[in-house]
Parts: structure tokens; C-alpha cells; sequence
């Protein structure tokens, strides 16, 4: 079936007619509305500290540095608009040059999207800094944006010197190490108490006697944070009498502390030694061999009554050898074997002064001298028994049987001061000193003094 022009005409004008009959208005047509862009917008985050300052001023950020926990910033720049923000230039106006910058943010930022920049302290010596980062952008609020970099440094290079012993002692300003002649090797230790590695260089000595003293030392060229290592002072008494005065300095790249140097202070005089008192309050009488046999064989005993210088009582003991061997008498193993035994109570008393290096020997020794005799005869080659009493002394045998030994016991006490200047060492002025002792013991109990009357 052919539908003509006319035919179709008349329907649409249908159409028309009848869509205008109908009730209410017209449908309208929806568009839809477009979203409204937000200006670009420059936001700085970061990890450490950061302050955004909302007072009027031209820095907008402020940061907070040190170098100790806080060295390096780390900074997010984002762009909170949705409009490309564009970053012109990055300056860093740092004064000190102690500041550093890495910039990865050169490429445009698009809406949302972020950016880092890093800055980092490098100073390693005591002070406050700042630096100004500069940021120029399209950011329509903020064509440049100003962050405040404050700084405060401590001194990352840092060692202290002690003088030691065997604990760690604090110290004045000055530190000080003082000789004498006794005294003639001291410590120094260095450590390193600061934050970075301590370059060292040899110690240097100054001073118009600095002759007077070396040292040796376990110090390398480097030093750790923590570590410590040891200086040895030697001071030579001999180089120069009386006082010796000169500086020893640790160079390095830091701040040693207390003091810039070490003062080396040495004291030295000639040796001399005297008795300024000698008192015998009980001397030796009879002797029982002077009446009967004897093969002069001794036994001595030593009991100190309070604690004494090794040097001096093995000073004792050899000093008496050393007499026996010079006249002819012998010393036995054991008192069983002896004709005399000596008993000696030495109390020895050492005052020292630490100032002028001085000592003072108190020696008082009480003993007791046993003599025995055996095998005393009658003319008929027979063992005898008698009573005898010296007209001399309180000497008094019995016999109680033929083959009983004859004892005699005396007493003997004498005493010693003897005064020893600039002790030069230890071992000399005690030995020296055993030598005086023993001489004087031996010219109590009666015996021969060989080496003369010192």
C-alpha cells in the first residue's frame, strides 16, 4: 500500500494537533552543568618538624634543624587545585653553606599529585644557622613561597683528656700532671666523646723544658665515637735539678677539653739519705759460746708486726746473707740445727711526702737471742752436768741430765729514724734502708760489721 505526499502531511499535522491537546507543560530538556576547576594550590608537608605560619610575614613555612637527630628534611610538595601547577625556580639562600638541596620537583604538577625536595645539614661545629628556601610558582595565593630554616649545632667533633689511674677523674680546666723522681710515669687517656669520627695527630711538647719529658702512646690516627686511647708521660729527674715545667697538646680536628693543653710539671733534687736517731734500749750481754764450743751456725727469724714494703724485708733477708757470707758464719735450715737462733719483731712505720718526694723511716725492732751449747766435757772425756751463773749479765744455765744442751736467752731492742730525701726509686731507698737495719742489728747482737759503720 502507497501512502502519497498528501497523505503523509496530514498525519504529521495529526501528530501536531494532538500533542498540543495534551495537559500539563512541555518536558524541558536536561543538559548537564560543567564542574568548576579549582585554582592550582602549592601544599609543603614533611617528616620533621614543620610549622606553617598563618601570621603575616614573608615565610609562610618554618622548619627546625639540628645535627644530632634531626640533620635532614624531607619535603612533600603537592598541588591541591585541579589546574597544572608550574614551579619556576628553587632557591636556597644559606649564608653558613652548610645546607644542601636535592630538587625533584622540576616537572609541572598536575591536580593532586606530589613532589619531593630534600634538605640536609652538614656542620659539624657548635652554632645557630638559618637559610631561606625560596619557591616561585603560579600558585595564585602564593607566587613565591619563603620556608624559614632554623639550625641549632652542637660540636660533632669533640674528645676530653683525664688524667687516669685506675678510675676516671673530673678534672679542673686546666689539667695538670705533676713528676718527681718516685713519680715519673703518668697517663693520659682520650676519648672520644662527641658525635663524629676525631682525627689525631701526634701530641706536641712546648715549653723550656720540655726535654724533661717523653711520651709513648697507643693513639691512632683516628678515634671513634666512644673510643678511647692512652698517652704515657715519662719525666727524666736527671735532664734538670729542681722544676721542670712544660705543656703537651693533643691536636686534632675538635675541641679537646678541659683545657687546650696538659701542663707538665716535674720536681727533682739530689738523693740523700740519713739517721737522725739511733737508741739501743737493750743490748746483748754474754754470749754462751764464749764459755763453750760452738760451730757459729745461726737460724733467723722474722716476724713483722705490721704490714711492710715488700723491698725492705727482701732488703732484710739478703742484707743478712750478704753479712753472713762476709764473716765466715753460717745460716742453717731450721732452728734444730742452729747454734744461735735470732728472733727479730721489726715494726717498720714509712711516712711519704708526695710534694716534695720525701720519706721517713720509724724502725723499731725487739728480738731475742738463743744461744745453745752442747757437748761440754770434764778432763776425763766424760759429758758433764754443772749450774753456771755468769758474774756478768743475768746469763744462767742448768743441766738436767748428761746430755742436756745448755740455752741462754737475752733480750734486745733498739730503734731507727731515718730520714730519705728525693726518694729516686722505690726499690733503692728500701734496700738502702734494709742495709742501715740489718748493720745496726748487727752491732747490737755483737757481731763483726764487715761493710763499715753505715
Amino acid at each position: 500500500m502507497k501512502i502519497g505526499t498528501k497523505s503523509l502531511l496530514t498525519l504529521s499535522s495529526v501528530a501536531i494537533l494532538f500533542t498540543g491537546c495534551m495537559d500539563g507543560p512541555a518536558p524541558e530538556i536536561q543538559e548537564t552543568p560543567k564542574e568548576v576547576q579549582r585554582s592550582q594550590e602549592l601544599f609543603i608537608t614533611t617528616a620533621v618538624e614543620t610549622t606553617k605560619v598563618n601570621k603575616k610575614t614573608k615565610y609562610q613555612y618554618e622548619i627546625n634543624l639540628n645535627n644530632t637527630t634531626k640533620t635532614k628534611a624531607s619535603l612533600v610538595l603537592k598541588n591541591r587545585g585541579d589546574k597544572t601547577l608550574n614551579i619556576s625556580s628553587i632557591n636556597l639562600k644559606d649564608p653558613s653553606h652548610l645546607l644542601k638541596a636535592s630538587n625533584g620537583c622540576s616537572a609541572p604538577l598536575k591536580g593532586g599529585q606530589t613532589c619531593n625536595l630534600n634538605i640536609e645539614f652538614t656542620g659539624k661545629n657548635k652554632g645557630r644557622f638559618t637559610a631561606v628556601l625560596e619557591i616561585l610558582s603560579n600558585d595564585r595565593r602564593n607566587k613565591q613561597t619563603n620556608i624559614l630554616i632554623n639550625v641549632e649545632s652542637k660540636d660533632k667533633f669533640h674528645g676530653s683528656v683525664t688524667p687516669i689511674k685506675s678510675i676516671k677523674v673530673k678534672q679542673e680546666k686546666t689539667v695538670k700532671l705533676k713528676f718527681n723522681a718516685l713519680n715519673k710515669t703518668q697517663y693520659i687517656q682520650i676519648e672520644n666523646d662527641g658525635l663524629g669520627v676525631l682525627s689525631l695527630k701526634p701530641p706536641k711538647r712546648s715549653g723550656a723544658d720540655a726535654s724533661s719529658f717523653k711520651y709513648t702512646t697507643d693513639c691512632k690516627q683516628t678515634l671513634r665515637i666512644g673510643d678511647k686511647c692512652e698517652v704515657a708521660v715519662t719525666y727524666d729527674p736527671t735532664k734538670k735539678e729542681g722544676f721542670s715545667d712544660a705543656t703537651i697538646t693533643i691536636p686534632s680536628n675538635g675541641n679537646i677539653t678541659p683545657s687546650r693543653y696538659i701542663r707538665l710539671e716535674g720536681y727533682s733534687k739530689p738523693f740523700s739519705i740519713s739517721i737522725n736517731k739511733f737508741v739501743v734500749s737493750d743490748n746483748v750481754g754474754d754470749f754462751v759460746d764464749d764459755y763453750f764450743t760452738s760451730n757459729k751456725t745461726y737460724y733467723f727469724r722474722t716476724i713483722y708486726q705490721n704490714n711492710t714494703d715488700r723491698f725492705f724485708s727482701n732488703g732484710v733477708k739478703d742484707e743478712i746473707k750478704k753479712y753472713f757470707r762476709a764473716n765466715g758464719f753460717r745460716l742453717a735450715s731450721s732452728a734444730a740445727n742452729a747454734d744461735r737462733i735470732v728472733t727479730i719483731y721489726p715494726t717498720v712505720e714509712t711516712t711519704k711526702n708526695e710534694e716534695s718526694n720525701d720519706a721517713k723511716y720509724s724502725i723499731v725492732i725487739n728480738g731475742y737471742l738463743t744461744t745453745k751449747a752442747t757437748g761440754v766435757k770434764s778432763s776425763a772425756n766424760e759429758k758433764i752436768t754443772l749450774d753456771y751463773n755468769s758474774s756478768i749479765g743475768d746469763t744462767k744455765f742448768s743441766a738436767i741430765t748428761l746430755n742436756n744442751t745448755v740455752f741462754s736467752k737475752e733480750k734486745f731492742q733498739f730503734g731507727l729514724d731515718i730520714q730519705v730525701d728525693n726518694v729516686a726509686d722505690e726499690k733503692e731507698v728500701a734496700t738502702t734502708v734494709a742495709d742501715i737495719t740489718v748493720s745496726k742489728l748487727f752491732n747490737v747482737l755483737g757481731l763483726k760489721d764487715t761493710k763499715g759503720n753505715n
